[in-house]
């Protein structure tokens, strides 16, 4: 279904035939200063698309020194495509569907949609070609971390290395805790948390108390783990196997009604639903507070792309676990319309392993861009142009990346001993097939950006909106996604005890 299988035939062939020309024999670049052997003559660019600040004003010259260091190892360039995420799944779509150049993407479960994507056939099956031209980043991965984005027994994208589960907190301005003493250790609630929002609203008139926005609301701390991002799942305390619709559920008509008086207590700003400049917002202090899905040093990486002087400090509410969300949370996909996939799972693996590349995507080139403190230590260089600093979770393996000046030193060994304690959810490696229940996955997510933000920003009442959202959800076919979700959870179940 999801495999086109011309396309994986071609794949093993061009592998067999790399492989043995790589050997000595055939037409590829020789041992002559200036290709490693078994590279391909025939040069080639990868078109590179990935979220980020679509401004940076010295992308070239970093683009410049990455196709430098790459092309003799691999007889290839990039060409390095930034756009803002408020533009992003959108163009990717269209590019997709309309056979334009691209041969490498960001994709996750939230953002250019991986399983739905895949279920188009837009994503090439990455099995062989990992196996082949990146052994090391597989093995770095692991096989149960690699069992997150399989659909139908296939891998059609390559997980970032970084955090690989996931837990919610509080994200504060530091400058404000120190000046109110606030106790974020014992704030564990939105409940917990009204008293010193309103205390904030009082005393900082220039300062929003909660920052809220689609990702970061009273809903997000239930943690519920919805298969697809859709509308089925689990509660992460759930002990039963029946999965159940997340909008039907008390649970989150109570999380609603609190983002309701949150809004009505003017605690977040008026525009919270449609704004598309939180994290610009954010970055700028506006916010005492925000919800965030954390990592070790989450707070660290918020600072180091903040305004002068805005420094960030976070508290853990719940526990760390790993859901197939989390493995499909950063993802790089080769779409089918890739003319030389080989090649660009070759520069993958470079990325993954090769720390001189990895940093100099992420903070461009020293001297210019940054300055090195120490052999694992920078500091960036203010408006240098360049810089990814707080995304690097979309460019491969973290594990190799500088550590910033502000930023704890054991920020990775508290990452790697993070990744050790999560736990894994039961539903890890389960994705759903969307196929037999298409048209009503597009007919109830339609319903879903029409009703969720409002409600679920507190915008809206939602003893009004909740009722109609749910009638909507049922006539677009929600109860059929449910049954079908569930019998196919059943059956990955019972193939997998």
């Amino acid at each position: 279904m999801f495999q086109n299988k011309l396309r994986k035939a071609g794949i093993a062939l061009f592998t067999a035939a790399i492989l043995l020309t790589g050997c000595g024999g055939g037409d590829t670049a020789q041992t002559d200063g200036s290709l490693n052997e078994g590279v391909p003559k025939d040069a080639y660019e990868i078109q590179w698309y990935f979220t980020g600040n679509p401004n940076q004003t010295d992308i070239a010259s970093v683009e410049a020194e990455i196709n430098a260091y790459i092309q003799p190892k691999l007889n290839a360039t990039v060409k390095m495509n930034s756009l803002d995420f408020a533009t992003y799944e959108n163009k990717i779509n269209m590019m997709l569907a309309g056979g334009e150049p691209l041969d490498l993407l960001f994709t996750c479960s939230w953002c250019a949609n991986y399983s739905l994507n895949v279920a188009k056939g837009a994503f090439l099956p990455l099995d062989e070609l990992l196996e082949n031209y990146a052994p090391e980043t597989k093995a770095l991965l692991g096989e149960e971390f690699l069992r997150g984005p399989e659909i139908d027994g296939q891998i059609y994208a390559i997980p970032a290395n970084k955090d690989k589960g996931h837990n919610w907190g509080f994200v504060y301005r530091k400058d404000l805790v120190e000046k109110y003493n606030v106790d974020i250790e014992n704030i564990n609630s939105f409940e917990e948390l009204e008293p010193v929002l309103q205390m904030i609203q009082q005393n900082e008139p220039d300062v929003t108390p909660l920052g809220m926005a689609g990702g970061r609301t009273t809903v997000n701390l239930l943690d519920f783990v919805s298969i697809n991002n859709l509308l089925g799942g689990f509660f992460p305390d759930s002990t039963e196997e029946t999965m159940v619709n997340l909008y039907e559920t008390q649970e989150y008509a109570d999380a609603v009604a609190l983002a309701r008086r949150l809004y009505e207590a003017g605690y977040v700003r008026r525009d919270c639903a449609v704004s598309q400049n939180y994290s610009s917002l954010q970055k700028e202090g506006a916010f005492f507070v925000s919800l965030e899905q954390l990592k070790p040093g989450k707070a660290d990486e918020l600072s180091s792309t903040a305004a002068s002087g805005v420094e960030f400090i976070q508290h853990d509410v719940t526990p760390p676990r790993i859901t197939t969300g989390d493995t499909i949370g950063s993802m790089m996909a080769i779409p089918i319309n890739s003319k030389n996939p080989e090649r660009v799972m070759m520069f993958i693996e470079l990325l993954n392993t090769d720390s001189y590349l990895n940093n100099l995507v992420n903070y461009g080139i020293e001297g210019k861009h940054y300055t090195k403190k120490s052999d694992t230590i920078i500091e960036l260089v203010p408006d240098s142009g360049y810089s990814q600093a707080g995304s690097q979770w979309q460019f491969g393996n973290v594990f190799l990346n500088y550590i910033l000046t502000n930023e704890d030193p054991n920020k990775f060994v508290d990452l790697a001993a993070y990744n050790e304690a999560a736990t894994p959810d039961k539903t890890l490696g389960f994705s759903f097939d969307t196929e037999p229940v298409k048209n009503e996955v597009v007919a109830c997510e339609n319903v879903k950006k029409e009703f969720v933000m409002p409600i679920e920003t507190g915008s809206v009442d939602p003893n009004e909106y909740l009722p109609q959202f749910l009638t909507k959800l049922k006539q677009a076919g929600s109860d059929k996604i449910m049954e079908e979700l569930q019998s196919q959870y059943d059956a990955w179940k019972a193939a997998n005890q």
